[in-house]
């Protein structure tokens, strides 16, 4: 049995692939964020676009002071929060990793199975087209037996309803071909 490969196209395909993966973006945005919070930040904030017409309040040392010193300190004194939070965003992106790995894994593994059965389909409906082949051979030999007087015709008929039953089931397989090739791509 040869080795059924599987493209990486088709697993990125894959809504859950593709979920998994954008969670894990998501999560090691989230561990990006948590470090940004232990810098200090310079912003501005209403409270400027509220004094911008206001000189002296808006440039009066203690207020433009306050206003730095607590973007500036701010994770100092939050230190042990920003810590926790980091933790916790690093173990949702750990998290989020294992999570895809899983779902990388399991689509692998249905790709890989849909493909092995629809190899093995197509063998068995080779082998059941040869058969069907074979018995339509045995039909005109019973008939020619039966012509002859060597063959009752009960002998043909039931030849030609073990061809019926042989093509019956060609088309059952065919069908469920057509059914695993639609669930793969699904």
């Amino acid at each position: 049995m040869p080795v059924v490969r599987v493209p990486v196209q088709m697993l990125r395909l894959r809504p859950d692939v593709r979920m998994a993966e954008r969670e894990l973006k998501a999560a090691r945005f989230g561990v990006r964020s948590a470090q940004a919070t232990f810098l200090p930040s310079l912003t501005l904030d209403a409270y400027a676009g509220f004094h911008s017409f206001r000189r002296d309040v808006l440039f009066n040392p203690v207020s433009l002071a306050f206003g730095l010193l607590a973007g500036l300190v701010a994770p100092i004194f939050q230190n042990n929060t920003l810590k926790v939070n980091y933790k916790i965003s690093v173990a949702r992106n750990y998290e989020a990793y294992f999570e895809y790995q899983k779902t990388l894994l399991r689509a692998f593994q249905e790709i890989q199975t849909f493909q092995k059965i629809l190899f093995n389909l197509q063998l068995v409906y080779d082998l059941r087209n040869k058969e069907v082949e074979e018995l339509q051979k045995a039909i005109v030999t019973y008939q020619d037996l039966f012509k002859t007087g060597f063959a009752n015709y009960l002998e043909v008929i039931t030849t030609r309803k073990t061809v019926l039953e042989a093509e019956i089931d060609l088309f059952e397989i065919r069908l469920h071909q057509f059914q695993y090739a639609i669930a793969l791509y699904k």
